[in-house]
């Protein structure tokens, strides 16, 4: 076999100790061997050795791990040195360097770092998770706060990033003071200030809405309805997003469902692959027993996703349990919802 160094600067034998190879001046005879051995057993149960408990734990520690590799190269304990190596917090896969990847300003350290040593990889990833990225947690927070928001997608947009740029449109004021927007449907609801509103749709060359506008009683009738001032507010809450989805899908108005969820123009859906479970007999007796996509949606909100699929499981006319949904009629009585059944 071929020698390998043990904590004790000596050749050591393989985990199993069936063969051996003992260095120049060592006994060779089988009983050399199995004493070798045993103090190779013995040496890597030593909590305070090269290959004990204290040793490995120093080794994730910042700063002692390169002492550490240091003894282990004086030792000329390879196995010892690649391990250190590879548990270095410091290193480019380190979980010191991976925490500060994930910091405002640190990341951008970081990122020049991986340029200069042409770590590719780690470049991606440091990327990929910049909290300042059109991606990271500080911009999608910035994008729930109307005036920051619009300045953020004017970024997106200009650096390219279209889908992005349309995610942090949905809180930007000029959504909410559009022609439908929450702050305009508000300010229609006010005695006063629905003039102004009229105003502006009039000087838009939006002569209709200007007249809607107008008619403040007619706004006040609305204010409930499925696109009234108060689904428009639930629409920009999280959480009131969720219920305003819920109550949107269950009276049949899918269209203003899916807008209090994803609250873009527009939604990309993408699924590699899809399966529906079905149990089978007669074409109006077809029951979907569960559902599995790996559904991507673009640009993402929150909930966006879920809030989807629970609406196509609606549509099917079939909960996630494959269990008939039902609604009760004004004589109190059950009546199955209306869906997909019939046309399958």
């Amino acid at each position: 076999p071929t020698p390998r160094s043990d904590p004790m600067g000596l050749q050591h034998a393989t985990p199993e100790c069936e063969e051996w190879s003992l260095p120049p001046g060592c006994a060779s005879a089988p009983s050399g061997g199995r004493e070798h051995c045993a103090r190779f057993r013995k040496a890597s149960r030593n909590p305070f050795g090269r290959n004990g408990l204290l040793a490995k734990t120093v080794e994730r520690l910042p700063g002692l791990n390169h002492a550490m590799q240091v003894l282990h190269a004086l030792a000329r304990d390879e196995q010892a040195l690649l391990r250190a190596q590879r548990r270095n917090p410091l290193r480019a896969g380190g979980y010191v360097v991976r925490g500060a990847e994930r910091l405002p300003f640190l990341n951008n350290m970081v990122q020049g770092m991986h340029r200069a040593r042409g770590n590719s990889e780690d470049l991606e990833r440091a990327r990929t998770v910049n909290p300042l990225g059109h991606n990271g947690f500080i911009t999608r927070l910035g994008e729930h706060i109307p005036g920051l928001a619009d300045t953020i997608s004017c970024i997106h947009r200009f650096r390219g990033h279209d889908v992005e740029a349309e995610r942090a449109r949905a809180f930007s004021l000029q959504r909410m003071v559009g022609r439908r927007g929450a702050i305009t449907k508000l300010a229609e609801l006010l005695p006063g200030t629905h003039l102004v509103a009229a105003a502006l749709a009039e000087a838009k060359g939006d002569r209709e809405e200007a007249m809607r506008a107008l008619n403040l009683i007619r706004q006040w009738k609305d204010v409930a309805s499925a696109d009234g001032a108060l689904a428009r507010l639930a629409e920009l809450i999280p959480g009131l997003d969720v219920i305003q989805f819920g109550l949107m899908a269950n009276a049949g108005h899918y269209a203003y469902a899916v807008r209090a969820i994803c609250k873009t123009r527009w939604v990309f859906i993408r699924a590699e692959s899809s399966a529906l479970v079905l149990a089978t007999g007669r074409s109006k007796d077809w029951t979907i027993i569960e559902v599995e996509s790996d559904l991507q949606v673009e640009p993402k909100a929150s909930s966006l996703a879920g809030g989807l699929l629970d609406l196509c499981i609606h549509l099917l006319h079939f909960d996630g349990h494959g269990q008939q949904r039902w609604a009760r009629t004004s004589e109190n009585t059950r009546v199955p919802r209306l869906g997909l059944q019939g046309v399958i």
